[in-house]
């Protein structure tokens, strides 16, 4: 056995198969983080080979090692977002090895209880043909697969810029597909960003109220807001997840504008921001956005490409 030749081969495989899931989930991959990813899943082989009873490991190494890979190369910010990309791995890795299979020759073999049929490792030349078979048939079923999956993700990261309160800042902006929350009133896209993203821009009064710890008091929220000027800028809007259902202080921005990192493009966009309480959640993210308001910067963005001559 060549030790060597083996990890070349499945350290290429793994390789393949991480860009097609960048490919399919339009997520970013950074190349390093990439390549040692791919290292560590070409030594499952290597490592189910030294074992001297592996079927007990068998199983979970192999679903674990593709966590261990899809972390290095995207460092995915939710749960939803890695097992999206984790299952896409997997199918692509299934349907290589599928497609791999089919395009090797197979022979019957006859014995003493009748016959059966052989169907041989796929040579490298065969597993070469199924990659670009695989690749061209999803570059031809992507539009399908990204509006299914909701895959239509930016692939740079988006940057919102705020005018509230007569402040200014720029925060950075995740799309999150399980976002759809909406004023009940106007219907309006609702944006979820942590406190302290935002805290410099509310009223002082607004920011102290949200930074105590423990549940809300409404009543005594409400009371506040009628004795300030902003008040008409505010909303409450309800929400309901898993823990619990409840409300988020929002405010509505006096100017919105969505930036493409590394393009000059800007986008404006009717959207409210719906404000986090201080240490109700350990967060990594400025502002959540729905995935109708970037579906509707889609839709913009075309539109001004077709109107130009």
């Amino acid at each position: 056995m060549y030790l060597d030749l083996v990890l070349l081969l499945n350290m290429a495989v793994n390789y393949y198969l991480l860009q097609l899931t960048a490919l399919i989930v339009r997520q970013k991959a950074r190349f390093y983080g990439i390549l040692i990813a791919s290292f560590s899943g070409a030594l499952f082989p290597l490592v189910i080979y030294l074992m001297e009873n592996p079927k007990l490991l068998l199983w979970p190494i192999r679903i674990l090692i593709p966590v261990l890979m899809i972390f290095l190369s995207f460092r995915p910010r939710q749960l939803r977002q890695g097992f999206c990309q984790y299952l896409t791995f997997c199918l692509c890795s299934f349907a290589l090895g599928g497609l791999a299979l089919i395009f090797s020759s197979g022979e019957k073999i006859a014995y003493s209880g009748g016959e059966t049929f052989l169907l041989p490792p796929p040579s490298l030349l065969k597993l070469v043909f199924a990659a670009v078979v695989l690749f061209t048939g999803l570059r031809w079923l992507y539009p399908l697969v990204q509006e299914l999956f909701h895959f239509n993700m930016p692939q740079a990261t988006l940057k919102m810029e705020i005018i509230f309160n007569g402040k200014n800042k720029r925060l950075e902006a995740f799309v999150d597909t399980g976002n759809m929350l909406r004023c009940p009133f106007t219907g309006t896209p609702v944006a979820v960003a942590s406190y302290g993203a935002v805290r410099d821009l509310l009223p002082f009064e607004i920011s102290t109220f949200l930074k105590r710890k423990g549940k809300i008091d409404w009543f005594q929220l409400e009371a506040m807001l009628s004795r300030s000027k902003d008040a008409a800028k505010f909303s409450l809007i309800p929400y309901h997840s898993l823990q619990e259902t409840d409300y988020l202080l929002a405010f509505r921005p006096e100017k919105l504008k969505l930036i493409e990192e590394g393009g000059a493009e800007s986008m404006e966009t009717p959207l409210l921001i719906a404000v986090q309480q201080e240490g109700s959640n350990e967060v990594d993210y400025d502002v959540l956005l729905p995935l109708e308001t970037w579906r509707n910067i889609l839709t913009a963005k075309k539109e001004r490409k077709t109107a130009l001559p």
